[in-house]
């Protein structure tokens, strides 16, 4: 078995770097967290699919986009966790 001893330089290179993936911006900040991050929660139906709401960091389970959200202060309550229905097949 090999060792990578590069690990060190591609992880600085990987945290540098800023680009958009599937989930939208990728950006770390100097704590290695990404900044603002935020998923769309999405509903598979048949061949398309539809928005039932958001997670991020900040807010968690929202209907509410995070953007909106990071004007207003946290607010993690288990009464705040809320999504759209699911459509089930």
């Amino acid at each position: 078995m090999t060792i990578f001893n590069d690990g060190p330089l591609l992880l600085k290179t990987i945290l540098r770097t800023n680009f958009t993936g599937l989930t939208g911006l990728v950006e770390f900040d100097s704590d290695r967290s990404l900044i603002q991050p935020s998923y769309d929660i999405i509903n598979v139906i048949g061949t398309g699919f539809r928005r039932i709401g958001y997670w991020s960091n900040y807010s968690g389970l929202s209907t509410d986009a995070p953007e909106t959200l990071y004007l207003k202060a946290p607010n993690r309550s288990r009464a705040n966790q809320k999504l759209q229905s699911v459509v089930w097949p």
